[in-house]
């Protein structure tokens, strides 16, 4: 019985990317949280610099 997805790396981007524009527009962590789908403890475990930190590891 599978319990989790998995995501691709291309997914996982694409979800910091629309965080970081979503916190650029003023959004809260938790308006953030919720149009991600994720929760508050997921959020505030992707560090400060997660999408150029993030993609750079993957080669993007």
């Amino acid at each position: 019985m599978k319990k989790f997805t998995k995501h691709t790396p291309e997914q996982i981007v694409a979800r910091l990317e629309q965080a970081a524009k979503l916190k650029a527009g003023g959004k809260t962590n938790g308006d953030i949280a919720r149009a991600l789908g994720v929760s508050e403890a997921t959020l505030g475990q992707v560090p400060c610099s997660g999408v150029t930190a993030f993609s750079s590891r993957l080669g993007f």
